[in-house]
């Protein structure tokens, strides 16, 4: 009962209602876990001995085409190791305001509990994702076009060379060391993220 109607206050998204909802099952003694990117799906869904899982959609400034993207690879593909798999697995559809919501919201605790620095981290590795999906771009084209001078019988040679483009250097980038969050400026985060304390309120 409480999960289907979570559920019907995501699209479009109230949460207002949601943190009524919320604080109702905590009276019931119903738990709910925290969004977490291996094991949350869009909506609120029931995992073992009827907790209730925190959704994706449920988190403001989250894209629910970039979110559904995220659930489908990682269930195609098995669960994400890193914090680095899942841009290097979502490249080209993983936004700056998605990634940033959800590390608010504590979705990427299970890499790294320190927020402060996946947040301080986040432009460097879109970066990252944004250099390697340019380079299979142009690796791809290179392809399409040396497949087509070969159906039509032309020289491929003038071709590619038009098409050469400056090769790119591409760094893996690592985490950038940051000191953590206080339990306050984590707090509000979080609050940014939800609209409401979930897991830490400071009051």
């Amino acid at each position: 009962f409480f999960t289907a109607t979570l559920n019907s206050y995501t699209e479009p998204l109230d949460h207002e209602r949601i943190f009524t909802i919320l604080e109702d099952m905590k009276k019931n003694k119903v738990k709910i876990l925290p969004p977490d990117i291996n094991s949350s799906f869009p909506k609120f869904s029931i995992e073992a001995d009827g907790v209730v899982r925190f959704g994706f959609n449920a988190i403001k400034s989250t894209t629910t085409s970039v979110i559904e993207k995220l659930v489908e690879e990682r269930e195609k593909n098995g669960p994400y190791v890193s914090f680095i798999d899942v841009f290097e697995r979502n490249k080209g559809s993983l936004n700056k305001p998605t990634a940033l919501a959800l590390i608010r919201s504590g979705a990427f605790d299970c890499f790294d509990t320190n927020r402060a620095k996946l947040v301080a981290s986040r432009d460097s590795f879109l970066d990252y994702t944004k250099k390697l999906k340019k380079k299979e771009d142009n690796e791809s084209d290179i392809g399409v076009l040396g497949d087509l001078t070969d159906l039509l019988g032309i020289d491929p040679a003038p071709v590619k060379k038009k098409r050469k483009t400056k090769p790119v250097e591409i760094i893996v980038p690592e985490l950038i060391d940051t000191p953590e969050w206080d339990q306050l400026t984590k707090a509000n985060a979080e609050k940014t993220a939800f609209g409401y304390y979930l897991t830490i309120n400071p009051y």
